[in-house]
């Protein structure tokens, strides 16, 4: 195995966790991994289609407002999708061959390429035939991209708290809230929002203290 991929493999696992955890996945089953077991199984994923050694299936936790009964992560670190993604398809008996029970999951796919706009177009097609799919690059989960120093707390607003949001801003539609883009978006595509989702963003305020601000999930 290229020791830049294992490498890889072992520092962005744990933060793979944490976005689990942040879409409301329960994580349990895989915390106590430890790195040489994680390095065992990517071994053991070398040159595998979808380095099926080291995927995830986490369980929605009863807690959350997650959409999906099950989030699946697939490691595609060992081929290149970007010259193949036009041909694939999202519903049907053709359906792309990972897609295995989209009804009740959503998938994360974490490419060994280098990342391109297309990936967000894919994201946007899938989404349009009731498909949940994420995709990041590998270099982009060594650190959690919601803990940068810059980023301001994002959170999901429950959608049991939406009609009390839109009294409380005054607002006849959420249309009128500014934007966050459906996957292009890092914080949209960490948090797994999609289109219609509303997210609260909490800064530091330049006079002292905090303000909050909301934007709607769009494509």
């Amino acid at each position: 195995m290229d020791p830049e991929i294992k490498d890889l493999v072992l520092r962005s696992r744990p933060v793979v966790l944490e976005l689990l955890e942040a879409r409301g996945f329960d994580t349990s089953p895989y915390t106590d991994q430890a790195p040489s077991a994680v390095y065992q199984l990517a071994m053991a994923a070398l040159n595998q289609p979808g380095a099926s050694p080291l995927k995830i299936r986490a369980k929605r936790r009863s807690d959350t407002s997650a959409t999906h009964e099950f989030c699946e992560v697939v490691y595609l670190i060992f081929e290149r999708l970007k010259p193949t993604i036009n041909k694939k398809t999202f519903e049907g008996e053709n359906r792309w061959s990972y897609l295995e029970t989209p009804e009740n999951t959503e998938y994360v796919f974490i490419l060994g390429e280098p990342y391109h706009e297309i990936f967000d177009l894919i994201a946007t097609q899938a989404w349009q035939k009731k498909v949940k799919l994420s995709f990041f690059q590998i270099k982009s989960l060594i650190m959690n991209p919601s803990k940068h120093d810059l980023v301001p707390l994002h959170e999901k607003v429950p959608i049991d708290e939406i009609p009390s949001l839109k009294k409380e801003l005054n607002l006849v539609s959420l249309t009128k809230l500014p934007q966050i883009k459906y996957h292009v978006d890092m914080q949209s595509r960490w948090l797994g929002l999609t289109p219609g989702d509303v997210v609260k963003i909490t800064r530091p305020s330049p006079t002292g203290g905090e303000y909050t601000l909301w934007r709607l999930c769009t494509v």
